[in-house]
């Protein structure tokens, strides 16, 4: 057993000694770098002015030319958006669209306005409803909303009982056949 704790005890102490050596080593390059660091932080702080003086005329000079160039772009975008504008309208005209329906259509040439335009009335021709289709065969219809059934016949007076003819006459049914207009 003791053979068994001095090989420890050395394998224990020997990476200590390396851990050590390691320990100064790396103390003295970060004391390497820490001296490099502060010799370029004075250095930039010598330099700091000439590249503020540097920075502003730079500034001064690309204001009026970035200026310029905005102007530039912001007139040739706002002639585009008119000449795009004035092509939709005519195109708008020629296919006989309203002008809500101009508005719709999506193109950067005259071709894509007008293929769009079939195509909204191409979609237009196919979702416009039908005539509604004629109730005849379609079995017995009802009574007009909102309005009351009227007697037109003396026939069906004959069948009621006069205490049933006096409530249709109270009720209207019988304006119609007495000539009563609504």
């Amino acid at each position: 057993m003791s053979e068994t704790t001095t090989a420890e005890e050395t394998e224990t102490v020997a990476p200590e000694q390396e851990t050590t050596e390691t320990v100064v080593d790396y103390k003295a390059e970060a004391e390497k770098w820490k001296a490099l660091s502060r010799k370029n932080e004075a250095e930039a702080k010598a330099l700091r002015p000439a590249a503020q003086k540097l920075a502003e005329l730079e500034e001064s000079q690309k204001s009026e030319l970035e200026k310029a160039q905005a102007r530039a772009d912001a007139a040739e975008k706002k002639a585009l958006e008119t000449e795009l504008s004035a092509i939709r309208a005519s195109v708008a005209l020629e296919k006989g669209l309203t002008p809500s329906q101009a508005k719709r259509l999506v193109g950067a040439t005259r071709e894509d306005l007008e293929a769009d335009a079939d195509e909204l009335l191409a979609d237009l021709k196919s979702t416009k409803p039908g005539t509604a289709p004629s109730s005849e065969g379609q079995g017995k219809q009802g009574e007009p909303v909102g309005q009351t059934k009227q007697i037109t016949s003396r026939d069906q007076l004959k069948s009621m009982t006069p205490a049933q003819i006096e409530t249709a006459r109270k009720a209207g049914q019988l304006d119609s056949l007495m000539g009563v207009k609504p």
